[in-house]
């Protein structure tokens, strides 16, 4: 095998409902703001060598959503299991 190790796949279907408790407009900042709605299914591939170290990537985005941006994100990381 070329790659010692082994794969895994994670699909993770993450939303958040809002409240409708406050103005949209108060908050200057659209990270934090009021009234966000969004569904967002998200995949995730981890590949790990020799049960000691790894590398993930994923990719989500949303697929409804209010006053979220719904811009695909793409993240990688590398892990080092430490410890028991």
């Amino acid at each position: 095998m070329v790659l010692p190790g082994k794969f895994l796949a994670t699909v993770k279907l993450a939303g958040i409902e809002s409240f409708n408790n406050g103005n949209p407009e108060g908050s200057g900042n659209g990270l934090f703001s009021n009234n966000v709605e969004f569904v967002s299914p998200q995949f995730a591939l981890t590949y790990e060598h020799r049960q000691k170290w790894g590398v993930t990537a994923q990719v989500a985005g949303a697929v409804s959503g209010r006053n979220v941006l719904a811009a695909p994100a793409v993240s990688v990381g590398v892990y080092l299991k430490v410890g028991g």
